[in-house]
């Protein structure tokens, strides 16, 4: 028995997985009608929670349509728990066992996903046929005892299966699934093994016992494998994650507040950063934090499945996040430079523009340190994102025993910005980094004197250089988030407003490569 519901909860339900694709690592919003936020609405969203994935209606539709071919092509054999119960019959009370129950070659002509109050949704499969094999047994209880096996075979038609799936929220965002229905229209059976050709004789007393006690086991093992999907799912999606090389900082999606609508799913995230186990936020209506209304005038734009849009606030808070874990601190050596890097970091290299610098320390390597005197502020607007901030910057000299002597250390305020567009092909996020403006203040020297004028020259080209290479090295993309095999998005766009940033995209899914068989 725990081997059959182990392969059923591998199988079972591959029809609700896109569902589920759609929810899981869902950082949701309210929608409307047409998947777009009402204007006030949307402010109020954007004060409450920074972070929104509206599914609109164009997603279920499609949802809707690819049931059908999912069952197609997902649907493998689906084992349901045995089936033990006791029976009256013109001989007597007799008690029937069926095992080893196997569902196969199902085939949907019509389904239908609906919206309702209270945060559910309802799923419909109609005109579901199935071919169904099983062992079957009995033993009559009283005098005289008679017993007997063999298999059987169903061909279940016109039958309709429903199932219901509630948001709730108490200490976390779940997925309840509940009240499933499966009613069998007709049933066409046969019996082989032991007096087979009795029991096909009588088989209409035996075929209505087999369809209501089918109908039970499929409901319990629905709901049960639906909510195990469910809880996995949404357990992941709401995981504390770290940050890559911050271990001092993790990020929490905090999903709340789901929403269902006429023909719209929604969710929202507080998108909270934990360092060392304490909470580093940037109150979203003090960073200006605001969602994009509808459009007005002109033709509306034809909806996405998915518009994930992340507030300002978020990069505000990740910012204090990464500043109080020590994130925003760096140390450079030659090292840690590409090898075709163009700049070199030894007082060689820099003999000319600081002469005092090789004077004092010949062909000594140079380590640059950097750190945040503050949490940089960081807003969005259409152009995309604009950051500005101060720090120290300290260039030591390496000695013979490998202190690290002091040469200078400045203060730097500076401001700068990027851009963000979709490569191409749509799946990598490519930014543009700029230094619009730094300012150096001379704090100390080991070195004499320093045009502090020059180094801020000099700093200017050695940052612009380093974000030149950011650009247009390696790492000047960042992958969207893997997705699962057979799961393809279409149509992205990435647009940028006034303090926030929308991905929005379609999906297509085939099913034959999404669901191990």
């Amino acid at each position: 028995m725990a081997r059959e519901c182990c392969a059923l909860r591998r199988r079972l339900l591959p029809l609700l997985l896109l569902l589920l694709l759609l929810c899981a690592r869902a950082w949701c919003a309210s929608v409307g009608a047409d998947g777009a936020l009402e204007e006030g609405e949307g402010r109020e969203a954007g004060r409450k929670h920074p972070v929104q994935l509206a599914v609109s209606a164009a997603a279920l539709a499609y949802l809707n349509s690819s049931l059908i071919d999912a069952a197609h092509s997902l649907v493998g054999p689906l084992a349901l728990p045995g089936i033990c119960d006791t029976a009256k019959t013109p001989v007597g009370i007799v008690d029937f066992n069926v095992t080893e129950v196997i569902v196969s070659n199902v085939r949907v002509l019509s389904s239908n996903v609906d919206l309702l109050p209270l945060r559910t949704i309802s799923f419909e499969l109609n005109n579901v046929s199935a071919d169904v094999s099983f062992k079957w047994s009995y033993r009559k209880r009283n005098f005289v005892h008679v017993s007997d096996a063999g298999s059987g075979f169903m061909q279940l038609n016109e039958t309709t299966v429903r199932l219901l799936a509630t948001f709730m929220e108490d200490s976390a965002v779940r997925l309840i699934f509940h009240d499933a229905e499966v009613h069998v229209g007709g049933v066409a059976m046969t019996f082989s093994g032991g007096a087979s050709w009795f029991y096909n004789f009588v088989l209409a007393l035996f075929a209505p016992w087999l369809s209501r006690n089918f109908e039970r086991s499929a409901q319990a093992a629905l709901v049960k494998s639906a909510n195990s999907i469910a809880e996995r799912g949404l357990g992941m999606a709401q995981e504390h994650v770290s940050l890559p090389g911050v271990k001092r900082v993790l990020f929490d999606p905090a999903l709340a507040d789901p929403r269902v609508r006429r023909d719209a799913i929604s969710l929202f995230s507080d998108a909270r950063f934990l360092v060392d186990g304490h909470e580093c936020t940037c109150n979203a209506s003090e960073s200006g934090a605001s969602f994009p209304p509808p459009p007005h005038g002109g033709p509306a734009p034809e909806p996405k499945m998915f518009r994930l849009i992340v507030s300002q606030a978020v990069a505000c808070s990740a910012a204090r996040a990464l500043y109080e874990g020590h994130g925003l601190n760096m140390s450079m050596s030659q090292d840690e430079l590409p090898p075709d890097y163009r700049v070199f970091l030894n007082t060689s290299f820099f003999r000319l523009l600081l002469p005092q610098l090789y004077h004092t320390y010949p062909n000594r390597a140079i380590v640059i340190s950097v750190w945040a005197d503050e949490p940089p502020n960081i807003t969005f607007c259409e152009g995309g994102a604009a950051a500005t901030g101060r720090a120290t910057f300290v260039l030591s000299v390496v000695l013979d025993e490998g202190e690290h002597k002091t040469a200078f250390a400045l203060g730097t305020s500076f401001r700068g910005g990027a851009t963000a567009r979709l490569s191409p092909g749509g799946h990598n996020i490519t930014a543009s980094l700029r230094c619009d403006e730094l300012h150096l203040t001379l704090l100390e020297t080991s070195i004499g004197s320093l045009d502090v004028a020059l180094l801020t020259s000099e700093a200017t080209y050695l940052v612009r250089a380093l974000l030149e290479f950011a650009n247009t090295g390696p790492l000047s993309g960042m992958p969207l988030p893997a997705l699962p095999a057979g799961v393809v998005l279409a149509g992205e766009a990435l647009v940028w407003g006034d303090s926030w940033v929308e991905l929005s995209t379609n999906v297509t899914v085939d099913w034959a490569r999404r669901v191990p068989q």
